[in-house]
């Protein structure tokens, strides 16, 4: 609270005798006091003494002492006033949400109704703990309108009117923050009531800082304990020089935006090169935007080109930013943030970390940043809120990040669930270029016919808004349809309306000398041939699909994989190698798992004749080639298929007689390595258990006393240990005389097995690194 400032003036209380709370006087020495504390003291919580003119805490502080008397205290209402309002209100509300009609809501009660309900109020089980016998009892005295009786006759629907709703969606916008109102409990409150859009009041504030002063080992909110685990912490160490900082921004404009379009150039660089010469000026929002584009920058670069313009290692480089990064999220409040710039920098920050972070927590921090763009309401067009025409372009842009972002990671998490088709409206951007759109503009851009900066990411939006929308026909094949077959021609003739669409809009203006249009070109045909290979796999999977559909489907995946090899081996497309790189940019997966089955000879594949089988095994090895991370991680999916690879090259013919080739050994010297540290485990848990039974029987031969022991941790661990689990006697041992090594080992191999039972990846030999370690 802020105290009134200093003055030399001294109000003067009113007098005794003229006061209305003092009609009567007062007498003796409390004739100088007043019956209330002054407005001072009141504001600032402490203690008046109430003299007049001027209190002692005004005195001190030199505040100018106001005495005022309070307002009279609200009289008691009766209960029944109290419940005829509340009914008044619940009326309003259905009136305004279309739940009750004006008829019925003005109808009056009878005797007979008035009955009925006071009954239920007072009889019903249901009710009896929730209700008071007060409230029935006041039911009698309920005035004539309170309209009771809608409750008993009137069939009321559940069902919000679309309409209704879409009218009275509100966005509450400013100072480059954006806060969406779609709530129908938030809806009924005037912005005043709503407060600002920076809405934390200072005390909160206060006692946030305070709070990570002195406990700056400790999270503010959960999430961010678990993802970033720390409090607020400066940076300005972490600033790049200001020929660095340029370096950075000049390689994220050229390696990152064309593929992402989230940024505006022009605005950005100046901010960049404001801060870059004096970091100290940099608005947390700010400071959050420039780490995430210096890291992704040196994500985008190889180790050689960061020692040749940096000066340094791509790991030392990557490392530093990658921390700054999280930390800087953290100094900015990201998960409650408004601001624009803030989800800026999350989504590029998650878009370069694809590899960082295993499948399901990046499914679950894409999972944040979806529900971050619905809370600024950008699921829902900025034309339509009444936002600026830069603006409007700018969160259509960053939505159509959002996602494909989550969409992808939903896939592999394998949990297939991302945003839902129906819950967004938001337009696609226009297809226009940078210059065409600044802040402050007023009309909205013309767009473009042809190609523009925007051509990949429109092409990408285009795709997407057309699975997401037809998602349940394409991919939602009824119950009753096993085998697809009725759906077939529906699907494909979707596809091909698509295509028709994706091809006429932009495809069509791409010239492929152009890197970035070749992108364009590789992204849109691939994604129709993964469409075409999905609907058939469903058919393959419910074993209704022929020899003819096999093939075709064999087909259709190795033109996939063939796309994926075009795109390695295209030189212009070496700074794109950031996206590129990423096995599942073409639907890779499933194309990649059906040509493995198929060289298997499964159920479901086709046999391949041996011109077939080295033309596939060619095609396999190249990805092998261009995604080296398939061999090296550990992630499930990655692992399952290298063992499908080594099944299908052990299963080929005799008479296919090909050199083993070095993905394939690789793949299996994994394998073998995966079944020797396995079988260690068992070998030392099997030891472990035989140590604690001749332990055990050591420990029972004893004499009787408790456990003590003298030395390091570990023997004073297994002390409490032996006393708590390896002996169920009143025994008292003494472990210096027992063979103390025997004791630590127990200790170690129970702690060991309760480890694994608390977090099962100590199992599997997961590193389980903390984010700020893993490079």
């Amino acid at each position: 609270m802020s105290e009134h400032p200093p003055s030399s003036r001294t109000a003067i209380a009113p007098t005794l005798g003229h006061s209305p709370a003092l009609n009567g006087g007062v007498k003796g020495d409390l004739a100088d006091k007043m019956p209330y504390a002054c407005q001072a003291c009141t504001k600032r919580k402490v203690k008046c003494d109430k003299v007049t003119p001027t209190c002692f805490a005004c005195r001190r502080s030199k505040a100018e002492c106001v005495y005022q008397a309070p307002p009279p205290r609200r009289r008691k209402r009766k209960l029944i006033d109290d419940v005829t309002e509340r009914l008044v209100q619940y009326e309003q509300v259905l009136l305004e949400n279309g739940l009750l009609s004006k008829e019925a809501a003005t109808s009056v009660v009878n005797d007979e109704e008035k009955t009925s309900l006071k009954t239920f109020l007072k009889t019903s089980p249901l009710n009896a703990e929730l209700v008071s016998p007060y409230i029935a009892d006041a039911v009698d005295e309920a005035t004539p309108s309170s309209g009771m009786s809608t409750l008993a006759g009137q069939k009321m629907s559940l069902h919000w009117s679309e309409g209704e709703s879409a009218s009275k969606d509100r966005l509450i916008a400013g100072q480059g923050k954006s806060r969406y109102i779609g709530s129908h409990l938030w809806r009924n409150l005037n912005e005043d009531e709503m407060g600002p859009i920076d809405e934390d009041d200072e005390e909160e504030e206060e006692r946030q800082r305070q709070y990570s002063t002195h406990a700056s080992f400790s999270a503010q909110d959960p999430l961010t304990g678990a993802f970033m685990g720390g409090a607020n912490r400066s940076l300005l160490q972490y600033h790049p020089t200001h020929q660095e900082a340029m370096v950075l921004w000049k390689t994220h404009v050229e390696n990152v935006e064309p593929l992402c379009k989230v940024l505006h150039i022009s605005s950005i660089s100046t901010m960049v090169t404001t801060v870059s010469q004096q970091p100290v000026t940099a608005s947390k929002s700010d400071e959050c935007l420039l780490f995430a584009i210096y890291h992704f920058a040196i994500v985008s670069m190889t180790n050689e080109e960061c020692q040749r313009r940096i000066g340094h290692s791509r790991a030392v480089l990557k490392q530093d930013y990658h921390y700054a990064t999280r930390q800087a999220l953290v100094n900015a409040s990201w998960l409650k943030t408004t601001e624009m710039a803030v989800l800026q920098a999350l989504v590029l920050f998650l878009l370069s970390c694809r590899y960082s972070y295993d499948p399901h927590t990046y499914w679950i921090l894409t999972g944040v940043a979806v529900r971050i763009t619905q809370r600024m309401g950008l699921h829902h067009d900025g034309e339509a809120l009444g936002m600026s025409p830069f603006e409007v372009q700018m969160r259509r842009r960053l939505f159509y990040q959002v996602v494909p972002l989550d969409g992808v990671a939903s896939q592999l998490s394998g949990t297939g669930v991302g945003i839902l088709a129906d819950t967004w409206d938001t337009k696609p951007p226009l297809n226009i270029n940078d210059d065409q759109i600044w802040p402050g503009m007023t009309e909205q851009p013309t767009e473009q016919k042809g190609a523009t900066e925007m051509i990949f990411c429109l092409t990408r939006a285009c795709i997407g808004v057309a699975v997401a929308k037809s998602g349940k026909v394409l991919y939602g094949i009824s119950n009753n349809d096993t085998d697809g077959s009725k759906n077939m021609s529906q699907m494909e003739q979707l596809i091909n309306t698509i295509e028709s669409d994706v091809e006429e809009k932009y495809i069509r203006y791409c010239d492929i000398i152009n890197p970035l249009h070749f992108l364009a070109v590789g992204l849109g045909r691939s994604a129709m041939v993964a469409m075409r290979l999905r609907i058939r796999l469903h058919k393959i999977r419910a074993g209704t699909a022929t020899d003819s559909e096999k093939r075709d489907a064999c087909h259709l995946a190795q033109k996939i994989l063939d796309t994926d090899s075009a795109a390695h081996a295209h030189a212009g497309l070496h700074k794109f190698k950031w996206h590129t790189g990423a096995f599942f940019a073409w639907g890779s997966w499933d194309a990649f798992i059906y040509v493995l089955t198929c060289l298997q000879q499964r159920a479901g594949g086709i046999v391949l004749d041996r011109v077939e089988s080295e033309r596939a095994w060619e095609k396999v090895e190249g990805v092998y080639a261009n995604h080296d991370e398939l061999l090296k991680s550990g992630q499930a999916l990655h692992v399952a298929a290298g063992r499908l690879a080594v099944k299908a090259w052990d299963a080929r013919p005799q008479r296919h007689a090909l050199a083993e080739p070095e993905f394939i050994a690789r793949l299996r010297l994994r394998r073998e390595e995966s079944l020797r540290r396995r079988a260690e485990k068992e070998r030392s848990r099997s030891e472990g258990v035989g140590i604690a039974h001749s332990l055990r029987a050591k420990l029972l031969g004893q004499s009787d006393r408790k456990v003590h022991c003298s030395g390091g941790a570990d023997r004073h661990n297994a002390c409490g240990f032996l006393n708590s689990h390896a002996l169920r006697t009143s025994d008292d041992v003494d472990v210096d005389c027992i063979q103390p090594e025997l004791a630590v080992s127990l200790y170690a191999v129970r702690a060991r097995e309760s480890a694994v039972a608390s977090d099962p990846t100590l199992s599997t030999g997961s590193t389980g690194k903390h984010p700020r370690d893993l490079v």
